[in-house]
């Protein structure tokens, strides 16, 4: 198969799906004071990113074609909260390059931020 999305994209989509994963594990060991708010916050948030990313690539592909190749990073350490944040921030910088000029894409990034944001707040306020 060719790739024919730019590599931005796919590695965009493979950013967020080691993302979901390494909620999905931190999902699994929360423990100690504050665990079961931790636990709920990182479950709908895996959950909620595996729709929106599915949603973007669909659209994506209905605009440009078939995405191809995803490009996966290096699993995350640390803190899953930290690092939900900075590929939130990520997604933020690199915003019009990952939609490619596209408004239909680029609001279900922003939908995607969201999602990051609110599990943000829920991982860091509620306990």
């Amino acid at each position: 198969m060719t790739d024919t999305a730019p590599t931005l994209f796919r590695t965009f989509v493979g950013k967020v799906l080691v993302t979901r994963d390494a909620a999905h594990m931190a999902h699994w060991k929360a423990q100690g004071e504050g665990s079961y708010a931790r636990h709920v916050a990182l479950d709908e948030f895996y959950t909620a990113i595996l729709s929106q990313i599915d949603a973007i690539v669909e659209v994506y592909q209905g605009r440009f074609g078939i995405v191809g190749d995803i490009l996966f990073p290096a699993r995350p350490t640390g803190d899953i909260a930290n690092h939900i944040s900075a590929e939130c921030d990520w997604i933020a910088e690199q915003r019009n390059a990952i939609c490619g000029g596209n408004a239909a894409i680029g609001n279900l990034l922003d939908e995607l931020c969201g999602i990051y944001m609110r599990s943000l707040y829920k991982l860091r306020n509620l306990k």
